[in-house]
């Protein structure tokens, strides 16, 4: 596994997915650290005593994925949003309304 901050580089439009912010997300909900710790490993599979006994930088991979794979889903999200609207939009349009 290598080691730094950044264990996955995806993109979405040859952009870093860290630089996407979903639809709403400036709503003031905050969730501390150890939230998102639990989750990520909830989502690894890991009880939360298997999880803090991962070595550190396990454990920073498994929030890494955890943080990825909800950057794509809330990207995907709102991209398929944007496609009903365009649609809608589109369809608005052809009927001259």
């Amino acid at each position: 596994m290598p080691h730094g901050k950044n264990y996955f580089d995806v993109r979405w439009l040859d952009e870093p997915i860290t630089l996407f912010r979903p639809h709403g997300a400036d709503i003031p909900a905050t969730a501390g650290p150890w939230y998102e710790r639990r989750e990520a490993a909830r989502f690894g599979l890991y009880t939360w005593d298997v999880f803090m006994q991962l070595p550190v930088d396990d454990q920073n991979a498994v929030v890494a994925h955890y943080r990825t794979h909800n950057l794509l889903e809330a990207m995907s999200a709102e991209y398929q949003s944007q496609m009903s609207k365009a649609r809608t939009a589109k369809r608005r349009g052809n009927d001259g309304k």
